[in-house]
């Protein structure tokens, strides 16, 4: 994906060291620049998701977002993965059909990118449902298809395997799945997470 916000945050962790500074910058122009703000609202959304593991804050970006622009399929899918990182889980199931048939507006040379983020929100949301089997096949399905310039979805995928993994008691699954998300090393919050799976169960 090549969206400007993405482009940014590619910017601001893999070269600019002062992260919190980025995030206040980008605050001030959601409050403040008339113009701005909806470039500077998606990009907090994504970091909030994907880097700082604080769901709660994206929601609010992303909610914000999708007021403004109810059409907006990419907006809607930050606040999709933000309902289902909260808990709100019977919002997030409400939305799930909604979120599909605006994906499927997309353009054709999209609809993987958007195929594979939906199904991964199906994986996160049957597991936090408690329906593992299904929340296995779709993390599979992601892993399996996974042809997108950022790995973080993937990353994600693996880390979800690897937890429905350990539940089934099949830990050497579990570890791989984690060394998986290691191995990326793509400045998402599972990383840490996965670290610290692997310190648990012993490398």
């Amino acid at each position: 994906m090549s969206s400007k916000p993405v482009q940014l945050i590619a910017r601001m962790f893999g070269i600019n060291p002062d992260r919190a500074a980025g995030i206040r910058e980008l605050e001030q122009a959601v409050r403040k620049a008339p113009l701005a703000w909806i470039e500077a609202a998606s990009t907090l959304s994504i970091i909030h998701l994907n880097i700082e593991d604080d769901p709660g804050l994206a929601y609010h970006y992303a909610d914000l977002l999708t007021r403004h622009y109810p059409a907006n399929y990419y907006f809607n899918f930050l606040k999709g993965e933000a309902l289902v990182r909260t808990r709100r889980l019977a919002e997030a199931r409400a939305f799930m059909p909604e979120l599909k048939t605006l994906f499927m507006q997309s353009h054709p040379s999209q609809r993987l990118e958007w195929s594979l983020k939906f199904a991964y929100l199906e994986a996160e949301l049957a597991y936090d449902e408690g329906h593992w089997a299904v929340a296995l096949e779709r993390s599979q399905w992601v892993i399996d298809h996974y042809d997108m310039e950022f790995d973080w979805h993937l990353g994600f995928a693996y880390h979800l395997r690897g937890r429905i993994r350990e539940r089934q008691a099949d830990l050497a699954g579990a570890r791989n799945d984690y060394r998986s998300v290691v191995k990326l090393d793509n400045k998402t919050y599972v990383v840490a997470h996965a670290q610290a799976a692997l310190a648990r169960l012993g490398k």
